[in-house]
């Protein structure tokens, strides 16, 4: 079963109702955890010709991305050269458009556009926000740094608990992966993209 980052969020509210918790955040540390850390392609889905815009010379990627497939100009389909950090792509090369899409392979999404987690991963993301929202706290020892250090193992272990029984994908499995078309759906969480229409649809 899928849920998103609200639950998290929720379940962190509940435990720390003197913390302030963004959002954002949360949503952020929620897809690590299933794009890096967890990274199980048997879960994810392929998503064509996502457009995104382009901003001094940098592009935003989707936080639910696992693996970047393509990079190209939307209106010619020429292959765009650039450098990446992370969830950035940086340095295009030789390009000029305001926007460049992208294919790549990512978590689902729900009916609303909300990348989820398999409800399985809720107490790893939970950890992890914990561990990344107290990092500040721990470093001036304003929390009980066996506490911390306690969090930080048990996310190794849950993490290295999961991996283990994963396997290889085929290219000719990621082909017939759940695949999202662009012009679907009118934003990946937060993140709205930068095609011209959608309308629901998805295909198997």
């Amino acid at each position: 079963m899928s849920i998103t980052h609200l639950v998290v969020l929720e379940e962190l509210e509940g435990k720390f109702k003197n913390k302030k918790w963004d959002e954002e955040d949360i949503y952020r540390w929620c897809q690590m955890v299933e794009t890096i850390y967890i990274a199980d392609p048997d879960s994810m889905w392929k998503y064509l010709d996502i457009t995104l815009p382009v901003s001094s010379g940098r592009v935003l990627l989707p936080a639910n991305l696992y693996k970047l497939v393509d990079v190209f100009n939307p209106k010619t389909k020429e292959r765009v050269y650039f450098n990446r950090t992370g969830k950035v792509l940086k340095q295009l090369i030789d390009y000029t458009e305001p926007t460049v899409s992208i294919n790549y392979i990512g978590t689902p999404i729900d009916d609303d556009c909300i990348p989820t987690i398999n409800e399985d991963h809720l107490p790893a993301c939970e950890v992890l926000c914990k561990i990344n929202a107290f990092e500040v706290d721990a470093l001036y020892s304003e929390i009980n740094q066996n506490v911390y250090a306690d969090w930080k193992q048990r996310f190794d272990n849950m993490i290295q608990g999961v991996k283990g029984g994963f396997r290889d994908w085929s290219a000719q499995e990621y082909e017939d992966m759940m695949t999202i078309q662009g012009d679907t759906i009118p934003r990946i969480g937060p993140m709205p993209l930068a095609n011209n229409f959608y309308g629901r649809n998805t295909s198997e």
